[in-house]
């Protein structure tokens, strides 16, 4: 018995850290438009194209509205895909930048100016 759940814990383990290295690499992407708030009603007008690269342990990203120039961000990547960080894009003003990485998808949400963000594809 003990050896047979040792076997469980095992596999269980072997799984998480499967899951953890897919959510560690991997480039992803996501094109669309803005959602507006009251202060910025002209938001749903912006395109914006946001591409994220996992790489040792860190969600590495270029984003870019359409008629404006490219942005960056670069933040911790938890073992549950999980990212959190902020960019600067104008004037000394930053967006938050949050997401998820996951397998062949995740989520992406920048908030700033404007909110920006949905659905990851792996690219």
């Amino acid at each position: 018995m003990l050896l047979r759940s040792a076997g469980i814990a095992l596999l269980v383990g072997a799984a998480f850290l499967v899951q953890a290295a897919n959510a560690q690499s991997g480039r992803y992407t996501w094109t669309g438009y803005g959602r507006g708030t009251v202060d910025s009603p002209n938001c749903g007008r912006y395109k914006m194209t946001v591409n994220v690269t996992a790489e040792n342990g860190r969600a590495i990203g270029r984003f870019q509205q359409e008629g404006r120039p490219e942005r960056t961000f670069n933040a911790p990547l938890q073992p549950n895909g999980v990212f959190k960080g902020e960019a600067t894009v104008g004037d000394g003003n930053k967006m938050q930048v949050t997401g998820r990485l996951s397998g062949d998808s995740g989520e992406i949400l920048l908030d700033g100016y404007c909110k920006f963000g949905g659905s990851l594809r792996r690219a």
